[in-house]
């Protein structure tokens, strides 16, 4: 009869050790799709941020190729103000200025 409980004894600690490596091998498996699942949402938010950088880096080029063409512009309107002026202004604004630089003299 010991022999026999000693037996059962042995057989539960048996059933217990391999009820406890099924455990261990669960907390693996779950271990392993949280690892995976944490992967591919990091992969998803890395993917949303670059899309995001791209649109605001495409959004600023294009306001700042606005802006240039703008300045450009302005740039080219006052040049040709400049370039209308007519000689005779010119000249005669030259003149005014040597003739306050000799009286200053």
């Amino acid at each position: 009869m010991a022999l026999r409980i000693l037996e059962q004894v042995l057989a539960l600690e048996k059933e217990a050790e391999s009820m406890v490596e099924r455990a261990h091998a669960e907390a693996r498996e779950i271990e392993k799709e949280v690892a995976e699942k944490i992967a591919a949402m990091r992969r998803e938010a890395e993917s949303k941020a670059e899309i995001r950088i791209s649109e605001y880096r495409a959004k600023a080029e294009a306001e700042l190729k606005k802006s240039l063409e703008e300045a450009e512009a302005a740039h080219k309107r006052q040049l040709d103000l400049i370039a209308a002026i007519p000689a005779s202004k010119i000249r005669e604004l030259a003149d005014r200025v040597v003739a306050s630089l000799g009286e200053g003299a």
